[in-house]
């Protein structure tokens, strides 16, 4: 017996019930990997379209009330002045990833909403002197993992460590990288006047 695909009688329910199924479908948390098209003209580095290869949140797609549910959590974001191409993102739930070299093309407004964030970092030392010091201006973060090697770790093990960064509940995930931790307190020292 194959598993049904249509539930015909859905529109017929109660709205208090069709509009839990929809607030569960759009509440679920998603990693969005941004990535940032760069382009330079007369010795000048942009942004010339951030591309992400997640699809936008299905309950957009699936009737008005699902489309208006969802509407109301995400917005849309990572936009440039060449390009009207977005990703919808609800910050309060969603991971935004991105790799190395792109903080610097973001909006400050988009920096100052993202509460979780994904770094794909090749060079600790090099991230940890040039961008470290956005990092630490972006207010909402509450949980920064960095990725080094394209090996994600888990938080907790011995393969990953927690760290407290700048109180307020925000953290530092190392992953992947054995002298991060020392990078991190070399460039807190150096670039930003803190001794750990």
């Amino acid at each position: 017996m194959s598993t049904p695909t249509e539930f015909h009688l859905f529109p017929n329910l109660p709205s208090e019930i069709r509009l839990k199924v929809w607030s569960f479908i759009v509440g679920t948390p998603r990693v969005v990997k941004i990535h940032c098209k760069k382009r330079i003209e007369r010795n000048r580095r942009f942004a010339d379209a951030f591309v992400s290869e997640e699809p936008p949140p299905i309950a957009l797609h699936i009737c008005q009330e699902s489309r208006h549910e969802a509407l109301s959590i995400y917005e849309t974001f990572f936009t440039t002045a060449r390009s009207p191409r977005y990703t919808y993102v609800a910050f309060d739930r969603d991971t935004i990833k991105f790799p190395d070299g792109t903080l610097e093309y973001i909006k400050p407004l988009e920096l100052q909403s993202i509460q979780r964030m994904i770094m794909e970092v090749k060079d600790c030392a090099y991230f940890t002197t040039f961008h470290l010091d956005t990092v630490q201006k972006m207010q909402s973060l509450k949980e920064l993992e960095i990725v080094t090697g394209g090996i994600a770790r888990t938080t907790g093990t011995d393969e990953g460590d927690m760290y407290d960064w700048n109180g307020g509940g925000r953290y530092l995930t190392e992953s992947g990288a054995e002298d991060l931790a020392s990078d991190i307190a070399m460039a807190r020292e150096r670039e930003l006047g803190e001794t750990t």
